[in-house]
């Protein structure tokens, strides 16, 4: 993620360097999430708010 630009080193953390790449990302996993498993789906807000909470995305 560094190499590629996503992420740069800051001292001990990392920060983000371009937001539109984070957000392409977590549609990205949000689409796997949807086609991958079984038990969870975009259309139930629950599950949309369980993935955010994971994506590390602020309620909506």
């Amino acid at each position: 993620m560094i190499g590629c630009g996503y992420l740069a080193e800051d001292g001990v953390a990392l920060r983000l360097t371009g937001q539109r790449e984070v957000d392409r990302i977590q549609a990205s996993w949000r689409r796997w999430f949807d086609t991958e498993l079984d038990d969870w789906g975009c259309a139930d807000p629950t599950d949309r708010a369980l993935l955010d909470r994971a994506l590390g995305k602020p309620p909506s």
